[in-house]
């Protein structure tokens, strides 16, 4: 059973939503002492901000934003910038595989153990798993599964996940492909490590056949409860489209929808931020906003493309944590932090793309990729100090998961006509 949330009479107002839409008004180019200028390590004077083409605040006012240079990143130094604590490399030498995705509030891989032979270097999945477990100090413990008839075949690969203080979820497909298919949302107490079902793609009224051109579902927790996007076909058109649901970690109780034609749901400012999207007569979804949610009350608009934009633009690859999200739109890479307003903007070069990317307590951090091959980069931009720090290695994969102050990324090598993979966790600042 679904129960869905309604409008209420009362207009939602938030304080962190306040501090956006309550930046100055920019017509032009202006001097902002709050925020970095053109360089990774200057301090924040005379920084310019300059109008982004299309994106508003939610009262309508431009958005603005400090342009920043990737070629003004400085290395960042092991031992002092950051710490690496361990890494999964010896799994690998055993011809195993794991595919992390989460690190815990006390720095712990989450994810999927199976077969090196099943993984896909682009994409960091298996394709099909053995177990799925947590990974600390080179021991893999491994999450047991209450039996029941949501036992996934051998060809189910899991899309995501996240980890709490308390809780552990993740989402699984069970045919191995995230075009179309049923899955199934997974939650274990860590206390206990048993792990439940607390829903399936039947619950919310989807079939095996619903196409899931938006994205997979990709749990997240906030408030003792998993929100996650729920593919669905328009009522209208019958394309691609998608809501966001949760359901309530203790009780295993009845899905609630909480938005309509959303998706992408992350962690923010202690409650859950999402993609607004709307189908085009053509069929087409387009992401043109960013939303909060606020319990009890309709969501609250954190900023939107006007429609006087150029046509086909839309926000991507948006991710958040705590006060801090970014996003990619027009062929640049954003910053905001919502306590302080700043707003910083990375210009991607032509034919790449973002990847990788991830939002953790005041740091964002992404790679780059072209035609689906990333480089040998990582830039991590910290909103504290404005500075912007580079990782290079030539084995990244592309693959990274944060939260708080720790970043793990994914390496890999050529091995007897194969390759190895494996994750390396690092924690950031003192």
């Amino acid at each position: 059973m679904i129960q869905r949330t309604g409008p209420t009479a009362v207009a939602a107002c938030v304080a962190l939503v306040v501090l956006l839409s309550g930046c100055t008004t920019l017509t032009e180019t202006v001097n902002d002492p709050k925020v970095a200028p053109h360089s990774a390590t200057a301090t924040p004077t005379d920084a310019q901000a300059v109008n982004v083409p299309g994106l508003k605040w939610p009262d309508g006012s431009n958005f603005t934003a400090i342009g920043r240079a990737l070629e003004d990143a400085s290395p960042a130094r092991p031992d002092v910038d950051f710490k690496q604590l361990y890494d999964t490399s010896h799994l690998a030498s055993d011809g195993k595989a794991f595919a992390a995705f989460a690190l815990g509030p006390d720095g712990s891989l989450f994810g999927a153990l199976g077969k090196l032979a099943d993984i896909s270097r682009e994409t960091r999945t298996l394709a099909s798993h053995e177990s799925v477990g947590t990974y600390v100090d080179r021991g893999f413990t491994e999450l047991t599964r209450t039996p029941g008839k949501h036992q996934l075949g051998a060809n189910s690969h899991i899309t995501g996940g996240a980890v709490s203080e308390d809780d552990v979820v993740w989402a699984e497909i069970e045919d191995g492909t995230s075009l179309t298919g049923g899955w199934t949302i997974y939650n274990a107490p860590r206390d206990t490590g048993k792990a439940s079902v607390l829903a399936t793609s039947s619950d919310a009224g989807a079939s095996d056949e619903t196409p899931m051109a938006l994205g997979a579902p990709i749990p997240v927790i906030s408030a003792s409860r998993a929100f996650w996007q729920a593919p669905i076909e328009d009522p209208k058109s019958g394309a691609a489209a998608s809501q966001v649901v949760s359901a309530d970690l203790a009780e295993h109780g009845s899905l609630r929808v909480e938005h309509q034609a959303a998706n992408a749901p992350a962690n923010f400012g202690g409650t859950v931020a999402f993609l607004d999207t709307s189908v085009n007569e053509d069929g087409t979804s387009l992401a043109r906003g960013i939303s909060v949610l606020v319990p009890g009350e309709e969501p609250v608009e954190l900023l939107h493309v006007a429609p006087a934009a150029p046509a086909g633009l839309e926000i991507e690859a948006f991710d958040s944590e705590g006060t801090v999200f970014g996003f990619f739109y027009g062929g640049d890479h954003y910053v905001v932090d919502s306590a302080s307003g700043s707003v910083a903007s990375f210009p991607i070069p032509n034919n790449a793309a973002v990847a990788g990317s991830a939002t953790c307590g005041s740091r964002s951090t992404w790679t780059l990729s072209y035609d689906g091959v990333p480089t040998g980069e990582r830039y991590i931009y910290n909103t504290q100090d404005s500075t912007l720090k580079v990782v290079s290695n030539k084995r990244f994969t592309g693959a990274a998961v944060c939260t708080g102050d720790y970043i793990s990324w994914a390496l890999w090598q050529p091995s007897g006509g194969a390759f190895q993979i494996w994750d390396v966790v690092t924690r950031w600042g003192d």
